[in-house]
């Protein structure tokens, strides 16, 4: 599981530095909605804030799940399994936020 998630992670990061062809302090849209549409602009090093957050949310949950290891496994299990959850969710966010951009 935390393969997995470290996987999406480490996917999101190579796509953004793949696809993104803008300079750092060109502006793009951080955040979108179809209800308001484009409600957050930002420069474009600011994209990569997600996956850096959701990096330091999986170490604290791995430590998190260490810690619970001993006192109850199956907690321990399924604070692990939220894992790639997690960066799926992330790396789904991260496409959607190139193609808004695009």
């Amino acid at each position: 599981m935390i393969a997995a998630g470290a996987v999406a992670n480490v996917a999101a990061w190579y796509y953004f530095g793949y696809t993104l062809a803008q300079p750092s302090d060109a502006f793009v849209t951080l955040h979108f909605t179809v209800a308001t549409g484009a409600d957050l602009i930002g420069e474009a090093s600011s994209l990569y804030d997600g996956p850096f957050f959701v990096a330091i949310i999986s170490l604290v949950n791995v430590a998190i799940a260490r810690a619970l290891y001993n006192y109850d496994t199956l907690l321990a299990y399924v604070t692990i399994s939220m894992l790639p959850i997690v960066n799926i969710a992330m790396l789904f966010n991260s496409v959607l936020l190139v193609s808004v951009n695009a």
